[in-house]
């Protein structure tokens, strides 16, 4: 039963260094995208742009985007010293395999084989160790490099711009400038013409009556 178990954990240990070929059809001219092949790779069109663990010259690709820059700059450093650990992990590795030498001495001098075999598995422990640890630089340096890839994306990348030629975001066009109006006109009234005063009417003058004439 457990050497069942074992064998199914090493096929998925194994499955997981598989590959990816998807290609999105529909991508912004300068947008970023993932694929998988032994290593995370990131593409810019047709061409690739960066690969783990380094992803060197993302940083400079996502420049004009402030937290893709930060992130992409950490995936950088993070992938560079995982490169390095990993380095010294392996050879320190090699050489702890060394301290089986010390079972020649086994029948000889047990204190000095012992010597060696400690040794050497020192060694490797120390190799373990720092090959541990740029597994776990390696894990961090894809995270960021994919935060770099998010944030470019959304700022520029999807809008069909870059860093060398930066494009207006698409969203709704700026209100026109409000240009103030002039008060409409209002036509002056014409000059008031003054009252016409109704004419005076004289008083009717009345003959003065005359006496009448004797018969």
């Amino acid at each position: 039963m457990k050497g069942a178990l074992l064998l199914l954990a090493l096929a998925g240990v194994a499955g997981c260094g598989g590959q990816t070929g998807y290609v999105p059809k529909v991508v912004a001219h300068s947008e970023l995208t993932m694929r998988y092949d032994d290593g995370l790779e990131i593409w810019t069109g047709r061409r690739m742009l960066a690969r783990a663990p380094g992803f060197e010259g993302l940083a400079h690709h996502v420049r004009c985007v402030p937290r893709a820059r930060e992130h992409a700059e950490q995936a950088e450093s993070d992938g560079a010293t995982a490169i390095g650990t990993g380095w010294a992990g392996g050879v320190l590795g090699v050489l702890g395999l060394g301290g089986l030498a010390g079972l020649a001495f086994l029948e000889e001098d047990e204190v000095k084989a012992y010597a060696i075999l400690g040794s050497g598995v020192a060694v490797g422990l120390i190799g373990v160790v720092l090959a541990g640890f740029s597994r776990n630089l390696k894990n961090s340096a894809n995270g960021h490099a994919v935060d770099a890839l998010n944030y470019y994306n959304d700022a520029v990348g999807s809008l069909g711009g870059s860093c060398d030629h930066r494009q207006r975001r698409r969203s709704k066009p700026p209100p026109p400038a409000l240009v103030p109006r002039k008060p409409a006109e209002v036509p002056a009234p014409p000059p008031a013409e003054p009252p016409v005063e109704p004419p005076v009417e004289e008083p009717n003058q009345t003959e003065p009556a005359q006496p009448p004439e004797p018969q």
